[in-house]
């Protein structure tokens, strides 16, 4: 097989099947691979849960690769799955943690499981239907926000290494998501009418999950109820903590996995001035000497704000925020951005 053909990583969503669809008739040879990431289980209670297996999904991917006329296989993924993504996210919330599951999915398993088979069954390149582009400047593979503002998925993408970004295509991170429909409409194709793809909730595994009942406290220590297991709070939450009727408010502030502890307060105590954060992978530039002025998102809905990232050693930085931020919650990702270019990005620690 020719080192010019491109593997596919096909969801059966809309953007996967446009990528296929673009490098198509930007010439190039290819093959659909689907992930899946679940073993099948019809009995399973919630219908959410049993899609995870992927059958429609892959059914749907299969059908959009026969009608543009390219060999489409399926990758088992499961217990790969299962132990960098799912056992990740279980024990991250376990230490009153807010994991980032897509990133780390990105990393270990489209972009390190599938792009390794890709390359072993002869491709040259494993192209995905990420709202993202990737150039390459001066000899270094830099990542940049999806044309389509509202689509990016940059975000996600921040601790993926050279090796990878050097064999990576996103080719729907030129066009916007109408477009990427548009593209399935003019090639009238099995899916074009399909609704956008929803990626796992973790939350709905939760209940197998187990875990003992919490306390709520306030920021003074004071008992004001009982709640549910550790992994069902977040940083910023407000609904669902039991508390109405209590005057103002109250929202997640910090959670202690060590003792159980839950501390809610007033939303204006959810600010924060300043963050540290581990594991940093520098993407776009290498690992800057100096402090450098960038702008900081915190969750993939955040818009991204102006802050100082200084390295600390060990993989570690710190980050000071012009104006102090709402909701900065340990587990999720740090993403630097200079404009449209990912700098880098790291895991939040407090």
């Amino acid at each position: 097989m020719s080192s010019g053909t491109v593997a596919v990583a096909m969801s059966g969503g809309i953007d996967s099947t446009a990528a296929a669809a673009m490098l198509l008739e930007r010439g190039h040879a290819l093959i659909g691979l689907t992930l899946r990431t679940f073993p099948c289980d019809p009995s399973a209670p919630d219908e959410s849960i049993q899609a995870c297996c992927g059958s429609e999904d892959i059914e749907v991917a299969k059908a959009a690769a026969a009608a543009m006329g390219f060999p489409h296989y399926v990758l088992e993924g499961a217990d790969l799955f299962r132990s960098s993504v799912v056992e990740y996210a279980h024990a991250e919330y376990l230490r009153g943690r807010t994991p980032n599951p897509c990133s780390v999915c990105n990393r270990d398993v489209r972009f390190g499981f599938m792009l390794a088979r890709a390359l072993q069954i002869g491709a040259g390149r494993l192209a995905t239907g990420h709202h993202a582009r990737v150039d390459e400047v001066s000899g270094r593979f830099r990542i940049l926000k999806g044309r389509d503002g509202r689509k990016d998925q940059s975000y996600f993408l921040g601790f993926l290494p050279q090796e990878s970004l050097s064999n990576a295509l996103f080719p729907v991170g030129e066009i916007t998501k109408d477009e990427a429909r548009r593209i399935l409409g003019r090639l009238d194709l099995p899916n074009k009418d399909r609704a956008e793809s929803q990626d796992l909730c973790f939350r709905k595994l939760m209940p197998s999950w187990g875990g003992s009942p919490c306390r709520l406290k306030d920021a003074a220590g004071k008992d004001v109820g009982q709640g549910g297991p550790i992994q069902g709070y977040t940083v910023g939450m407000r609904r669902g903590l039991g508390l109405g009727g209590r005057g103002a408010p109250l929202y997640v502030l910090s959670i202690d996995a060590g003792s159980g502890v839950v501390t809610v307060g007033p939303e204006e105590a959810l600010f924060r001035g300043a963050l540290f954060a581990s594991g940093v992978n520098w993407v776009s530039i290498p690992e800057p000497g100096r402090p450098i002025a960038c702008d900081v998102k915190i969750r993939y809905r955040h818009p991204g704000a102006a802050a100082t990232v200084a390295t600390i050693g060990q993989g570690r930085v710190r980050v000071d925020f012009t104006s102090p931020q709402r909701a900065v919650a340990p587990g999720q990702a740090a993403a630097f951005y200079d404009g449209d270019v990912l700098l880098g990005a790291g895991f939040i620690d407090s």
